[in-house]
C-alpha cells in the first residue's frame, strides 16, 4: 500500500497578504467613515425667509407673500459640497440682504485625508457652519416723496398717451 499524501495548494505568501488586508477592509469600511455638514443660518430679526442658492431651504411654512414654502430663521441646512453659496434673506419691513458664504473645507476634508475621514474613521465627524445676519430696517421714502414720484409718473404716462406713446 501506499502512503495517502494530502494535497495543499501553493498560496503565494504575497496574495495571502493582499486577500488578508482586502477582507479586513471590506469589514471596517461599512461601519466606518462619515461627515455630517451643517450650515446654520440666524438673523436679527429671526423668522427671515431664507434661500440658498436661489432656492428656498429650511422648515416647512408661507413666505411673506403668503404663496411660497420656505425656510425662515433659525435655520439647519445639511450640506454635501464645499464651496461657495449665496444666501438671501428677506423679511416685512427689512431690507433684502444678499451674502456670499465661502464654505472652505477643513484639512480633513482634503485629498488624500478625505478617503480617511469619509471611509475610515469609526466616528462622526460634525463640521458646523454658524452664520448670523442683521437684517436693517427699510428704508421706505416718506409720504412727500412718494406723491412726488407718483406725480412724475403720473404726468409722464399722460403725455405718452396724448403722443400716441402708450
Amino acid at each position: 500500500m501506499t502512503d495517502a499524501t494530502v494535497f495543499t495548494p501553493a498560496v503565494p505568501r504575497a496574495e495571502a497578504l493582499r486577500a488578508a488586508l482586502l477582507a479586513a477592509l471590506l469589514a471596517v469600511v461599512p461601519g466606518g467613515g462619515c461627515v455630517s455638514r451643517t450650515l446654520f443660518i440666524s438673523s436679527d430679526p429671526a423668522g427671515a425667509e431664507v434661500r440658498l442658492n436661489g432656492e428656498p431651504v429650511g422648515p416647512a411654512g408661507p413666505d411673506i407673500h403668503g404663496d411660497v414654502v420656505v425656510g425662515r430663521t433659525p435655520v439647519a441646512v445639511a450640506f454635501r459640497h464645499y464651496g461657495m453659496y449665496s444666501v438671501e434673506l428677506r423679511a416685512p419691513g427689512r431690507e433684502t440682504l444678499l451674502a456670499e458664504l465661502d464654505l472652505a473645507p477643513p484639512l480633513y476634508a482634503r485629498f488624500p485625508l478625505c478617503l480617511f475621514s469619509e471611509l475610515l474613521w469609526p466616528g462622526t465627524i460634525r463640521d458646523e457652519r454658524r452664520f448670523t445676519f442683521v437684517l436693517r430696517p427699510s428704508r421706505a421714502p416718506g409720504r412727500a416723496a412718494l406723491l412726488a414720484r407718483a406725480a412724475e409718473a403720473l404726468d409722464a404716462f399722460a403725455a405718452d398717451v396724448r403722443s400716441g406713446r402708450q
